[in-house]
């Protein structure tokens, strides 16, 4: 974390203040150790559900990815050729508005999980947003 997350936080000249930081409640994010990291320093956490990955955007872009990659009529051969598939998928589908999409239907999957008390499905199927071209 503190080789990565607070690098970046400067390369994009963003300060501790601008961010809430959004973990899956994932026990290696949950230890006392990255607990008391994020405490010592100053950043602040989003309560989130204990297991929601429909609740959050990167999964739903991991889940596009992985359809698309299974999608191919055979397997890849090598990991070379594995990594040239998910390139490709990354660079060429994966797009700057898919990704705002992906954000900008936070709230209303929010508000779906609010009003049905948590029994609803908010995953990506639930609302067509694959890339657009």
């Amino acid at each position: 974390m503190t080789e990565d997350m607070l690098p970046s936080l400067e390369e994009y000249d963003m300060s501790k203040d601008d961010i809430i930081f959004q973990h899956d409640n994932n026990p290696k994010h949950t230890s006392r150790l990255i607990q008391k990291w994020f405490v010592d320093n100053k950043l602040q956490l989003l309560d989130w559900p204990a297991y929601s990955p429909d609740l959050n955007p990167i999964e739903n872009l991991w889940d596009y990815l992985k359809v698309r990659l299974y999608a191919y009529e055979t397997a890849p051969l090598s990991m070379k050729k594995l990594f040239k598939r998910v390139a490709d998928i990354w660079y060429n589908e994966i797009t700057k508005e898919y990704c705002e999409q992906l954000v900008c239907s936070m709230p209303r999957r929010l508000q779906l999980v609010l009003k049905e008390k948590g029994g609803v499905d908010v995953s990506p199927d639930s609302y067509s947003l694959a890339p657009t071209e």
